[in-house]
């Protein structure tokens, strides 16, 4: 019986088709699947700005006949160097949908296809979520005596970083350093007066939104703060008598401890003195 063989080397997906096998009349078919990763992944859009609060839906389309997984992924930067797999909740899957987004959602995005033959990963994407100002710590009292200065400094976030501060007329601001995450206003008040004790009130201006600030000056008097507590005369007394209390019972554990080392030693020697010859 005589026999034909046809091999395919390097299969490629142009080599997927029907193929017919004839002897005269007489033929077979058998048709040929090639699995192939996805050639390329496409993560659109590429680039959003997004206000607080708002939404943002990704499309992840990939050139792919076969039956495919679509894995979204998120990182808050490149130096994080840290990639959190993210479910998609649509009936689609090469789709994600993000709502009231926060500053946590900021940062870079991508799509895995995956099926039988590998994966591929798509572009990179990015969101950045712009938000107004708000604290990042709480602002305490600050103290200061009559004539001197006092300084406030206020430690903020907000995205775009661009903001302007507002203060009372007789409080001066300035800027002073940044970070990436944070940002740093000074406040100063220049030769306190009395009347300047008590609150103080600034407004932090934005693109998107403001913050207002309340600050707090507390008198400085006499070496000791204004709002300290108030020392008692009675107080005083019980210190003074609780010490003596004190020494006294020192004073008889000592005698008690000559004592008994005079009894072990022999016993006390009492001396008696008498007027007979």
């Amino acid at each position: 019986m005589a026999t034909s063989t046809l091999s395919i080397t390097a299969t490629k997906t142009m080599n997927q088709a029907r193929y017919r096998c004839q002897t005269g009349n007489l033929y077979k078919d058998t048709t040929i699947t090639v699995h192939y990763p996805a050639d390329s992944v496409s993560l659109t859009p590429l680039k959003s700005v997004v206000r607080k609060g708002g939404s943002i839906r990704f499309n992840c389309s990939a050139t792919d006949g076969n039956p495919s997984n679509y894995t979204f992924r998120w990182q808050f930067s490149a130096i994080s160097g840290v990639w959190k797999s993210i479910e998609s909740t649509e009936s689609r899957k090469d789709h994600l949908n993000l709502d009231n987004l926060s500053k946590a959602y900021s940062g870079r995005y991508r799509c895995q296809v995956t099926n039988t033959a590998g994966f591929t990963i798509s572009n990179i994407a990015t969101v950045d979520v712009q938000y107004a100002p708000r604290l990042s710590r709480e602002l305490e009292p600050v103290t200061a005596r009559l004539g001197e200065s006092a300084e406030f400094t206020i430690i903020y976030d907000a995205n775009p970083s661009t903001t302007t501060i507002n203060c009372s007329s007789n409080l001066t601001s300035k800027g002073i350093w940044s970070t990436p995450v944070k940002m740093y206003w000074k406040v100063i008040l220049e030769s306190v007066q009395a009347s300047d004790y008590g609150f103080h009130s600034c407004q932090l201006k934005h693109s998107i939104g403001s913050l207002e600030i309340t600050l707090k000056l507390i008198e400085f008097v006499g070496g000791k703060w204004s709002d300290a507590i108030t020392v008692n005369p009675l107080m005083i007394a019980g210190v003074i008598l609780g010490s003596t209390s004190f020494v006294l019972v020192v004073m008889f554990l000592l005698a008690l401890v000559y004592i008994t080392r005079q009894l072990r030693n022999g016993g006390l020697v009492v001396k008696h003195e008498s007027n007979q010859p």
